[in-house]
């Protein structure tokens, strides 16, 4: 679950569980593309937002030895998510396939299909956010992973 979270945080949760598809538009004049998401990225911050008040999730979402982990987001739509760094106890590396429609990026591990808003990418810095409900409370679930 937590790997999850990682991918959007590695799809935000599933990356907590993140499987719902955000409704913000994308910035004009972006154009998102898999090429230009393409690369390795470290997880660099994570917020949630209830009741319009943001908060820092970083170590309330991640565990220290998930903080370092790396998430590589290859070209041909497969990426691979390695618990690099301090290890957990659970190694919780993977692979799944990836693919932006729009302005969302889906990812699916398994059975399951993890949907994540691009708020915002500049070429290094990619913030996705999912809408998630923690303990049914409606939250805004943020990730900024930088690429290496």
């Amino acid at each position: 679950m937590k790997k999850n979270l990682l991918f959007f945080v590695v799809s935000a949760f599933s990356l907590l569980t993140l499987m719902l598809a955000g409704c913000s538009k994308k910035d004009s004049g972006s154009s998102y593309s898999m090429a230009s998401i393409a690369g390795t990225y470290k997880l660099t911050s994570a917020t949630y937002t209830a009741g319009g008040v943001t908060q820092d999730g970083m170590d309330l979402f991640f565990d220290p030895c998930q903080q370092d982990d790396i998430l590589q987001f290859k070209a041909d739509s497969t990426f691979i998510y390695t618990d690099a760094g301090t290890t957990c106890s659970t190694d919780g590396s993977g692979t799944g396939k990836w693919y932006i429609s729009g302005n969302y990026l889906i990812q699916t591990e398994d059975q399951n299909n993890d949907t994540a808003t691009i708020k915002s990418f500049n070429g290094t810095a990619l913030t996705l956010t999912t809408p998630v409900d923690l303990l049914g409370v409606p939250v805004i679930f943020a990730i900024t992973m930088t690429k290496q």
